[in-house]
């Protein structure tokens, strides 16, 4: 309500009451209902207060009703006593909602505290993001500069800055919770993986290490940045390490019988003497290349079939050659071994000549009679120890040398033996 008057309602005013106002008299009213004026905004806004009192909101609306009235009969003096005690009275309700803000201010102000030592706690917990914790603690120094606080809205500004605090700490921790539980399940299946036959060893190793830093995140992840990174650059490793899995495996299917059974052919070739020292080193060093490789050893996709390539036409050539020398041996074998044999035939023909020869001379030789005559230098001896140089059947008879018939005396004629 405006309680400015023009000159013309003073005068009406007074006129009403039996006064005629002068030029100062208008004044003074003006200056009276100027700060009626502003007192009735002090007023309001006290009205507005959550912090007033029944009795002293029925107090102060009563004043301005009763100043409403007042001003239509009392004069200047009486109005200026009139304002002056609402005044008063409006210090006083003043102060007293000062000291109720205070009081609510200190109530309030207990219970933020008691909220953000709560909030605190459970920003504490395993998986609450770094940043959200940080700024809990912030909240907590900011709140700590309000304790002597004697208003409500400092307090209450901060308040209600909690609840999306809160809920924005919690869904972090439940997106944190979540992507760990998902690294922790990838984990798992790269433990199968990395015992996969067709794994390289550097591949397992890059395997184990990553799974050994995502465990470092499975019982705290604070740093959510880094835990996206890590799962995003193991991601990126197991689909390289399954591509080489991959080729790996269609490598050693493709090859690795066929240049199994080429390092036997090889091993076999190298237990053979056809070839030269030069030749064995040349073909052993390759040999040790594919035996490395099958054993996945310095290998790389694809490099069994390149090798087993560059074996196999080195096994060609030197196995070419091989044979020619074992043929060319053959041959030389041969010829030696039938030239053995025909040297044996000869050897054997003049000994069997000899032989012939010998046991002729030793036999002794049968004449037209049936008489057989000892040969030179030899005795027949009989059974009764007498010496004959002719006999009728030798076999009846021991063929001795003359030097041992020396020791026996000679026998004389009859129809089986003589002299």
């Amino acid at each position: 309500m405006t309680f400015k008057k023009t000159v013309a309602g003073v005068i009406f005013s007074f006129f009403m009451v039996g006064t005629v106002a002068t030029s100062a008299y208008e004044s003074g009213y003006q200056e009276i209902y100027n700060q009626q004026e502003e007192q009735e905004k002090l007023v309001n806004t006290a009205l507005q207060s959550e912090f007033i009192s029944v009795q002293d909101k029925k107090q102060l609306e009563d004043n301005l009703s009763s100043f409403e009235k007042a001003e239509k009969n009392e004069n200047k003096q009486a109005l200026n006593k009139r304002l002056t005690a609402q005044k008063n009275e409006f210090e006083v309700v003043e102060e007293r909602l000062v000291v109720e803000e205070k009081k609510t201010a200190k109530e309030e102000y207990k219970a933020l505290t008691k909220d953000i030592k709560a909030l605190e706690i459970k920003s504490k917990e395993a998986f609450v993001r770094l940043e959200d914790e940080e700024e809990v603690e912030s909240l907590k120094e900011e709140i700590a500069q309000l304790s002597s606080v004697e208003e409500v809205k400092p307090v209450r500004d901060i308040a209600v800055t909690l609840p999306e605090l809160s809920k924005e700490l919690a869904n972090n921790q439940a997106e944190t919770i979540q992507v760990v539980d998902e690294l922790k399940k990838e984990s798992k299946e790269v433990e199968a993986l990395a015992a996969n036959q067709y794994v390289l060893a550097d591949d397992k190793k890059a395997l184990e290490d990553n799974i050994k830093a995502s465990s470092s995140f499975f019982k705290d992840a604070d740093n959510f940045e880094k835990l996206q990174s890590h799962r995003k650059e193991f991601k990126l490793v197991v689909e390289e390490v399954k591509q080489r899995i991959k080729e790996t495996e269609t490598d050693f299917k493709q090859f690795g019988p066929k240049t199994n059974e080429l390092v036997k052919k090889v091993d076999g070739l190298l237990a053979k003497e056809s070839l030269t020292a030069d030749e064995k080193a040349a073909l052993t060093k390759e040999a040790k290349k594919v035996k490395a490789a099958l054993e996945k050893k310095g290998y790389q996709p694809g490099d069994l079939k390149q090798l087993n390539e560059q074996l196999s036409q080195t096994y060609q050539q030197y196995e070419k050659v091989s044979q020619e020398r074992l043929e060319e041996a053959r041959k030389k074998a041969e010829a030696a071994a039938k030239k053995q044999q025909q040297e044996e035939a000869r050897l054997q023909q003049e000994a069997q000549a000899a032989s012939s020869q010998q046991a002729s001379n030793q036999s002794g030789v049968t004449d037209s009679s049936g008489w057989t005559h000892a040969p030179a230098g030899s005795k027949y001896l009989s059974k009764s120890g007498k010496t004959y140089n002719q006999v009728k059947n030798p076999g009846n008879f021991t063929l001795i040398t003359e030097a041992e018939a020396a020791n026996y005396s000679p026998g004389h004629g009859n129809g089986s033996a003589k002299q």
